[in-house]
């Protein structure tokens, strides 16, 4: 038995880089900067890490923080203390096995000029399955 499954929508990537744009040479419209700030996602063995590019501040004027209240559950939010940024993370992984987000389970460092945020999932994971 073959399944045919057609998707017409779009696609909600959850994991790596956003889609490449591709240049249209024959339209005239508006594009991002290449300097615009993009957040990529990434699982390890231990965290989830987000890393966002092009944001050349220093760690000390980024804030974040865990909001449980977030539509479609907990997520993380970041934003600086200048007021030129402010993105809601959602923790999608958690979302679905309904476990709340803790504020000490989560660290931020900054490796090459950009901000990385860390979530701590194994042991959350160990208290929900013991």
């Amino acid at each position: 038995m073959n399944l045919l499954f057609i998707f017409t929508g779009k696609w909600d990537i959850e994991i790596g880089d956003p889609e490449p744009n591709f240049d249209k040479k024959d339209e005239d419209i508006i594009k991002e900067s290449p300097n615009q700030p993009f957040v990529s996602r990434r699982i390890t063995k231990l965290n989830l890490e987000w890393r966002i590019r092009n944001l050349p501040y220093p760690l000390n004027t980024y804030s974040v923080t865990v909001d449980n209240d977030c539509s479609g559950g907990g997520c993380l939010v970041v934003r600086t203390t200048n007021k030129k940024y402010y993105k809601r993370l959602p923790v999608t992984d958690l979302n679905r096995l309904y476990l709340p987000l803790e504020q000490g389970l989560f660290f931020t460092f900054h490796l090459s000029s950009s901000p990385h945020c860390c979530f701590i999932t194994r042991k959350i994971l160990q208290l929900r399955f013991e």
